[in-house]
């Protein structure tokens, strides 16, 4: 379950590392969908949200 949701924060957490602009554009809620390394499908949904000078990806 933790290596799904970092899989899937990643490349959040890489947009997020160019700065407040990058910040903005993340915000929001998405639908994600994917196999895990052995092939078991999963979806969900992730939230980014401001708190300050950070994002929470939950």
């Amino acid at each position: 379950m933790i290596k799904k949701r970092l899989l899937l924060a990643l490349p959040i957490l890489a947009a997020m590392a160019g700065g407040a602009a990058a910040q903005k554009s993340v915000v929001g809620r998405y639908s994600v969908e994917g196999r895990s390394p052995d092939g078991v499908p999963y979806s969900g949904t992730l939230e980014v949200v401001p708190t300050g000078d950070t994002l929470r990806v939950t």
